[in-house]
């Protein structure tokens, strides 16, 4: 039997706590949800890239990705 591993997430001591931690969605999700930890003034703007335009996000995490393991960060299907 194998055990799946485990990704350890801390909030880092600037991190706005109302912003929820990784969760997956719905049963059977590929993957976790992230949040944009921006601040208030931001979070109603949002941030707008163009046609493969890339920028840094914060997120206000510390990911501790187990040995062999990887992490990927790819808009979901709700992105236009």
């Amino acid at each position: 039997m194998t055990h799946a591993p485990v990704l350890r997430v801390m909030r880092l001591p600037d991190a706005d706590p109302a912003i929820p931690l990784p969760a997956y969605q719905t049963e059977g999700a590929a993957g976790a949800d992230l949040y944009a930890n921006l601040a208030p003034a931001d979070r109603a703007q949002g941030v707008t890239l163009p046609p493969m335009g890339r920028a840094l996000i914060p997120i206000g995490l510390a990911l501790a990705i187990p040995q062999g393991g990887r992490f990927r960060s790819a808009p979901g299907p709700g992105w236009r």
